[in-house]
């Protein structure tokens, strides 16, 4: 499985490499201009905000750096809730992997996802409006970014794919990974990672198999 991983992720690097970057315009008026240009912000915390404690894969691949502009525009633009949520792994690209940007605007809140297919080409889906209230009651209430335990878990596994999460909150930056056995094998079901990322996994509902 390690060389098969390893395999897929020359090929995609090979392909970047080789062909013109094809990503379609986002089809909102809020964002401006393209993600494919550079974000205004050459600081922006969803660039840069990344650690030996805090790992997010970082413009990486495509489908990291595409996500990453996303949510830089929309912290330019003074978003107060924002949150990037990489359904990733972390052994070099997954053939099947989503990026979602959930944000509020106008007392609306909205959903962007990004993601890539067999041929790990990085699509998107049509922006559309998602309440994610829950998530951010559960991160603000909790003080998650200063939760610093991990759950105990019953099945240790490792190299699995999971939910890289940057959340920018009221007075609060929350920089974490869990893999999903981590929340779903943990032993104290009200550990608040294991609630946020069940809650957060429940809203967005990433596939692996399209």
């Amino acid at each position: 499985m390690k060389n098969y991983l390893t395999i897929l992720s020359l090929i995609f690097l090979l392909s970047c490499s080789s062909q013109p970057n094809k990503q379609k315009s986002i089809a909102s008026q809020s964002i401006e201009p393209s993600i494919t240009e550079n974000s205004v912000d050459m600081d922006c915390i969803f660039e840069t905000n990344q650690n030996k404690e805090c790992w997010t894969r970082i413009g990486v691949y495509p489908i990291d750096s595409i996500a990453e502009k996303f949510a830089c525009r929309l912290n330019d633009k003074g978003s107060t809730h924002l949150l990037l949520a990489k359904y990733i792994g972390d052994n070099g690209a997954f053939p099947n992997e989503s990026a979602f940007i959930l944000w509020t605007e106008s007392n609306k809140e909205f959903v962007k996802e990004f993601y890539t297919s067999g041929s790990l080409e990085v699509e998107e889906k049509p922006i559309k409006e998602l309440n994610w209230k829950s998530l951010r009651v559960i991160a603000d209430t909790t003080k998650l970014d200063t939760v610093s335990s991990r759950p105990q878990l019953k099945l240790m596994m490792s190299h699995n794919i999971g939910f890289a999460v940057q959340y920018k909150g009221t007075d609060m930056f929350l920089c974490d990974r869990l893999q999903d056995n981590e929340w779903e094998s943990a032993i104290d079901k009200n550990h608040p990672k294991v609630i946020f990322w069940k809650e957060l996994t429940r809203l967005l509902e990433p596939t692996t198999d399209r």
